[in-house]
């Protein structure tokens, strides 16, 4: 009787010292991946792998058709800026973010919202001409840079300290 209650107790212990399934995220690798965004919206941009995405949400100022020389544009994270990193129940698609009803499916199943992190913006133009017009058009390269970003958990425990590149954007004038 006394060996039954000592492995009812171990096993309870073991249960409830399991782990409840908080997400450890090591690093973010979302390098070989395009940064997307939705049409007429320059501020909310997404890389998606599978079932994972990383969302930036940028103020109205830091992608302009402006080039930066020495001083790029920076925004602080989460003031201006806000960093989600998020885990879906399934495969998600640009249209979970672009669409003008989001879906029901696939649901988020966790998500992470950095609490520190600044945002670096630099922004390069190159003129070209198209053959047969008088105007020349301007494409201008944000590259977007992430510095000092912080991820923390549900237990206010640091997940991920960690400077990236998110990625470049072009824009015509």
């Amino acid at each position: 009787m006394m060996k039954k209650r000592l492995l009812y107790f171990f096993l309870t212990i073991s249960f409830l010292g399991c782990s409840d399934g908080d997400l450890q995220v090591e690093n973010i690798d979302f390098d070989p991946v395009a940064v997307q965004f939705c049409t007429g919206n320059n501020t909310i941009f997404f890389k998606i792998i599978d079932s994972e995405a990383i969302i930036l949400v940028l103020p109205n100022d830091m992608i302009v058709n402006e080039v930066t020389g020495d001083e790029p544009r920076t925004s602080a994270i989460p003031t201006a800026s806000r960093f989600f990193y998020r885990f879906f129940t399934d495969n998600v698609t640009a249209n979970y973010f672009c669409g003008d009803i989001p879906p029901a499916t696939p649901l988020v199943d966790n998500e992470l919202e950095a609490t520190a992190g600044t945002v670096t913006v630099t922004t390069t133009s190159e003129t070209s001409e198209i053959e047969g017009e008088e105007e020349e058009t301007v494409t201008y390269t944000h590259s977007i840079q992430i510095n000092g970003l912080v991820l923390l958990n549900t237990n206010g425990e640091r997940i991920i300290s960690s400077s990236f590149t998110f990625g470049e954007v072009t824009s015509t004038n």
